[in-house]
């Protein structure tokens, strides 16, 4: 864990009943590390799935094959893009 002084320290004050803190002891052991480092790599580990599952989408097959092909679409101009197309090229010409 990063011990630098300018770290900001937030102080978790968890209730804990004595036999999740002796599990928490142990499994803190078992991977040589303190309960605060271990509580803290297990604390971030969660909220970067947390995140990462938030902001991503997953698509049915179908629904990623209808994306495709949409994107893939080379639709018709509207009316608007049609009479844009018309300003632009009689001011170029």
């Amino acid at each position: 864990m990063n011990t630098d002084a300018s770290m900001e320290s937030v102080g978790l004050n968890l209730p804990l009943s004595p036999s999740e803190r002796t599990l928490l002891q142990q499994a803190a052991s078992l991977t040589g590390q303190s309960v605060d480092d271990f509580v803290l790599t297990a604390l971030l580990d969660r909220a970067r799935e947390v995140v990462q599952t938030g902001s991503t989408r997953v698509l049915s097959l179908r629904d990623a094959v209808r994306f495709v092909e949409l994107l893939d679409a080379d639709p018709e101009p509207n009316d608007a893009l049609r009479r844009a197309a018309e300003h632009y090229r009689s001011g170029h010409e």
